[in-house]
């Protein structure tokens, strides 16, 4: 058992450091260069449909401002196969004045060397005070591995289960049964909402509907999955079409429950 803790905690830690080292590299050497270095071959960036970074930034140059950002909370597979990741972001201009503020998420997998890599990254701006980005980060590993993994047409239908849950009469019983008790809401210019009882308390109806799968992965363990896709966002001119992706996680119970839902920041016309 103590062997079991060392090795989730190794895990937790690389893919920490993983993030730290990807935003090193913006840091000092650009950011387009750095999402060409960390990103896996078909990772995916939002911009503000999922599309492929090596073929997006290949011919890109480097901004003349600068991309931080750290993480503040990680979630790893029981085998170690995915993780994802998220914390807060700043963009400085040339001339060293912050910009630019948000919450990046991410998803993440080693290569066949052991090296994390990239495989999806949303980002969604919103204004924040931060005096410093985080040096720790929380982790929280799943660990719940089954016998009988769920399949493809199960993780696919998740998304629509978690809507039809939502639309009904009661939607904080919905939440109750889809989101993680550590779950986070990641909407373009909100701050992130943190934990059930946050995301429960705000305030009206859902405002994310018609949830269309485009893709998706899952660890090998069968514990974390994540699934993306095309959705509708309600903003201040009614209804419009939007990206997500979101994070999944298998509880103590063997339920599925969304540990991060992120949207794409620039919802775009119907």
């Amino acid at each position: 058992m103590i062997w079991v803790c060392l090795f989730w905690m190794q895990d937790c830690d690389g893919l920490a450091q993983a993030e730290r080292d990807f935003a090193a590299d913006s840091r000092q050497n650009g950011m387009v260069t750095a999402f060409l270095n960390h990103f896996a071959p078909h990772g995916l960036v939002f911009q503000p449909s999922p599309i492929v970074c090596q073929e997006a930034f290949r011919d890109r140059e480097n901004p003349k401002g600068t991309l931080d950002w750290a993480p503040e909370a990680t979630v790893i597979a029981g085998d170690g196969s995915l993780g994802f990741s998220t914390g807060p972001y700043t963009y400085q201009d040339a001339q060293g004045q912050r910009v630019g503020t948000g919450q990046f998420s991410s998803v993440w997998a080693p290569d066949d060397e052991g090296r994390w890599q990239v495989l999806l990254d949303c980002g969604s701006p919103f204004a924040i005070e931060l005096e410093s980005l985080p040096s720790t980060a929380s982790c929280l590993v799943a660990g719940k591995s089954s016998d009988s993994p769920i399949s493809q047409k199960a993780l696919l239908e998740l998304d629509s289960h978690f809507e039809a849950a939502l639309a009904g009469p009661d939607q904080a019983a919905g939440l109750l049964v889809f989101w993680h008790e550590a779950g986070r809401l990641l909407r373009p210019g909100s701050p992130t909402w943190v934990g059930l009882d946050a995301v429960r308390a705000r305030e009206g109806a859902w405002d994310a509907r018609h949830y269309e799968v485009l893709g998706h992965g899952m660890a090998g363990s069968s514990d974390l999955a994540y699934t993306y896709g095309r959705m509708e966002l309600l903003g201040p001119d009614g209804w419009g079409q939007a990206y997500y992706w979101h994070a999944w996680v298998r509880n103590e119970k063997g339920n599925w429950q969304i540990w991060l839902e992120a949207v794409s920041p620039a919802p775009i016309q119907p």
